[in-house]
């Protein structure tokens, strides 16, 4: 299993944000075998927060995943939550 390293939130986009619109963005991400997000695709999600959802991730770094005991490339789903508290 992939395990995260660092991580960092999303930014809200005000016009989101000012329209009420909230929810879930689903994404696959392809992860390099150095553990960096390399390649994202959004699966769903509301399209006004796609955008901001895809550049938080792709600062995200995961613990490389291991095959043989060498680094390999994985593909993984992630889910980004907006809600307006």
């Amino acid at each position: 299993m992939a395990r995260l390293i660092k991580s960092a939130p999303p930014t809200y986009p005000a016009l989101a944000k000012s329209n009420h619109i909230q929810g879930d963005v689903t994404m696959d991400a392809l992860v390099d075998p150095a553990g960096n997000v390399t390649d994202v695709k959004v699966i769903s999600g509301p399209p006004p927060l796609q955008g901001a959802a895809m550049a938080a991730l792709r600062q995200w770094k995961y613990e490389p995943a291991r095959l043989d005991g060498r680094p390999v490339a994985f593909h993984l789903n992630v889910t980004v939550k907006f809600h307006i508290n």
